[in-house]
């Protein structure tokens, strides 16, 4: 096939099918019909020559060719974008611009009010989307451009990401003084004695459960919870206590009166990075904000230290 005849468009639905993986989801994502995102398939694959997508149980399956052709694709999707919509500087002040930022195991709770006060201060006429999905499920949401920004506690060795240290992380106590009838420091047998509170996530192998069956300890645990903002209603007044990253502890603390205890364990905890794709360096708007994420969790990680 004529190269100079290649239609363009069909870049784009590559990379809806890419980050989607299914020929509905595409058509969904780019508001077109499904016979049409089926018609632009096949003429995907008698352009390049090779099948790109292969229908399994899971969805639809890169192949080698297809794999290769997606981090190119994008880069020049992207450029061409950045073309068509003029200059690339970004004015806080003026900007009009709409944000997504991804925010894992709890960092929406510390960092999130503190990174919305001060774009609301410096650009005022911005919006911010926040979600708060699972710290797994960061690098596909960027894949796929369903957020732009990712503060997780994971880092990402992906040579489409561009990571930053934004700090680091421990682990404390959260406890109602009051309902446990514990004092201002919590000791290592009352840590094992008292009942704690899990969320969903703690209880798929996470550092804290493999640290303590190193050191062979093993914790009573009473109650699962959905997400760390829940933990507030099931601690108040009760006999109970649960481990969590010391920006949430903190955080959790100032809204409820709950208490803050050092860990009577050795628990190591971690880094909290920044991740954003590679494209996202040529977008002004996106660098920026990065620097605001940087400062907002900067101030987060600092809280009782």
């Amino acid at each position: 096939m004529n190269n100079r005849r290649i239609d363009l468009n069909l870049a784009t639905i590559f990379l809806a099918l890419w980050y989607e993986r299914s020929v509905s989801g595409a058509a969904v994502r780019l508001a077109l019909t499904q016979p049409a995102v089926s018609n632009a398939l096949k003429r995907l694959r008698t352009a390049c020559g090779d099948e790109l997508f292969v229908r399994t149980r899971g969805g639809m399956r890169p192949t080698v060719r297809a794999t290769m052709m997606a981090p190119q694709l994008e880069r020049d999707v992207e450029q061409i974008r950045l073309a068509l919509g003029g200059s690339r500087d970004f004015v806080p002040e003026t900007a009009t611009r709409q944000f997504v930022v991804g925010m894992t195991a709890g960092l929406d709770l510390a960092a999130g009010p503190v990174l919305s006060a001060m774009l609301w201060r410096a650009a005022p006429l911005t919006m911010t989307r926040f979600r708060a999905p699972e710290t797994r499920q960061a690098a596909d949401l960027l894949e796929r451009r369903d957020i732009e920004l990712a503060a997780t506690i994971r880092g990402l060795p992906d040579h489409r990401c561009a990571e930053m240290t934004a700090g680091r992380y421990h682990f404390v106590c959260l406890y109602d003084p009051a309902g446990c009838g514990l004092g201002p420091v919590i000791g290592r047998e009352e840590f094992l004695d008292v009942p704690h509170i899990l969320t969903e996530a703690a209880t798929r192998g996470t550092i804290v459960e493999t640290m303590l069956r190193q050191e062979g300890l093993r914790r009573r645990v009473r109650v699962v919870v959905s997400n760390f903002g829940a933990l507030p209603a099931f601690l108040l007044g009760q006999y109970a206590l649960a481990v969590v990253p010391h920006y949430v502890g903190y955080a959790l603390a100032r809204q409820s009166g709950l208490h803050v205890s050092p860990l009577p364990v050795p628990i190591t905890g971690g880094e909290v990075h920044i991740l954003m794709r590679l494209d996202g360096l040529a977008d002004a708007g996106l660098i920026w904000l990065r620097l605001q994420l940087a400062e907002a969790l900067r101030m987060a990680l600092a809280d009782g230290r």
